[in-house]
């Protein structure tokens, strides 16, 4: 069978999809000539605060979206208080149902299928859930977001049995059926190779999020820059191989110009598959990122930094598995949890087996198609 399938990138969604090999629309294309002069201005006025050159999006993308995102609130709310809930909010506002629904008119979809992630694909399920259209959501996580980003559907996808029990036992989330189906992102992960673990890795991100604003704050040059400085140190004081590897929106160019200013000991990590890369560790270190929780999987151990500010580890996210933590600004306490690692005086053994326990021992890819096809 032949299936017509149109993917929207939303924000830097567009980049990773391309990255793959995957043809997508992005906000561009929402952009129509009846509105393009108003997008323009609004975006133009929003980019000044929030591009992010090192983001992977172009300046047109960045303003088609900012754009676009502003201009549904201004329809819907008026102009006042569209700027009233942009000072209050920032982009956690943005809710394009217009766009979504004239894309959805224009495509006249048969089925909608999204990930949790809020704003844009909330929009997608509300406008479906409006025009009748059954609807489909795939959750990577074990826990719920938020109230403040309901899941409205016909059926949701859980990567376990725990997900099935947390997701269902929450208010904001109403589903006809919530199938467990594993986690598709863990499909690559289950026939790797073994190979010798040699070396450190350290996730860099490319923001965080911001406590008190509820935004994420996009890393410029002098974010990055401290960031790699960190992990120079820590390498430099383990005496051990350390590699780097950039989230895929942020521009390789930024690491390549840091380590021209002086002799580096870590390396960038240019392994093209991921899995492969945190299969080969003998401990990663990240923020909080869908990564770690694969590198889990991979009996791979992990060390969570975190920022000021921020209380909800890893480990209290995923109920499951064991993760170490410990603030960025705090070099030398990082350092002896990955001594403490390194020499066995932590052991993952047990919590790599409890984690794995949980996960089906089967690809998720057939079992959400099926869910797809029944439709």
């Amino acid at each position: 069978m032949n299936y017509n399938c149109v993917v929207l990138g939303a924000s830097t969604g567009a980049v990773n999809f391309r990255a793959s090999g995957i043809k997508c629309i992005d906000y561009t294309d929402l952009v129509h000539e009846r509105n393009r002069d108003l997008v323009n201005q609004y975006g133009k006025k929003l980019l000044h605060d929030n591009y992010n050159p090192f983001s992977g999006l172009t300046r047109e993308q960045s303003i088609s979206y900012l754009g676009l995102n502003y201009l549904n609130n201004v329809v819907r709310e008026g102009t006042r208080s569209a700027a009233s809930l942009y000072f209050s909010n920032g982009r956690n506002c943005f809710l394009p149902l217009d766009s979504i629904e004239t894309l959805i008119k224009d495509v006249q979809p048969d089925l909608v299928v999204t990930s949790i992630s809020p704003r844009t694909e909330l929009a997608a399920r509300m406008v479906a859930a409006k025009f009748g259209i059954p609807t489909i959501a795939i959750a990577d996580v074990i826990n719920p977001e938020s109230p403040s980003n309901p899941v409205i559907v016909d059926t949701l996808c859980v990567p376990n049995e725990f997900a099935k029990i947390r997701w269902a036992e929450k208010e904001y989330v109403v589903a006809d059926n919530i199938v467990v189906t594993g986690n598709p992102a863990y499909d690559k992960l289950m026939d790797l190779p073994k190979v010798d673990r040699t070396s450190i890795l350290f996730l860099q991100q490319v923001n965080k999020y911001n406590f008190k604003s509820k935004e994420r704050e996009y890393f410029g040059e002098i974010e990055f820059y401290d960031h790699f400085d960190r992990w120079e140190n820590i390498a430099n004081e383990l005496d051990c191989d350390c590699e780097v590897r950039l989230h895929p929106t942020i521009d390789k160019n930024i690491f390549i110009q840091w380590s021209k200013k002086k002799r580096r000991t870590i390396k960038l990590d240019t392994q093209v598959d991921i899995a492969t890369s945190l299969a080969s560790r003998k401990l990663v270190i990240g923020n909080f990122s869908t990564s770690l929780t694969e590198a889990l999987y991979l009996n791979t151990p992990v060390l969570q930094y975190l920022y000021k500010g921020q209380v909800d580890t890893l480990d209290r996210f995923i109920e499951q598995g064991f993760v170490k933590s410990a603030y960025i600004d705090d070099e030398e306490e990082m350092v002896n949890i990955i001594r403490q690692i390194s020499s066995g005086e932590i052991d993952f053994t047990a919590e790599f087996n409890r984690f794995r326990s949980h996960y089906p021992s089967y690809p998720a890819a057939p079992n959400i198609a099926e869910q797809i096809l029944q439709f």
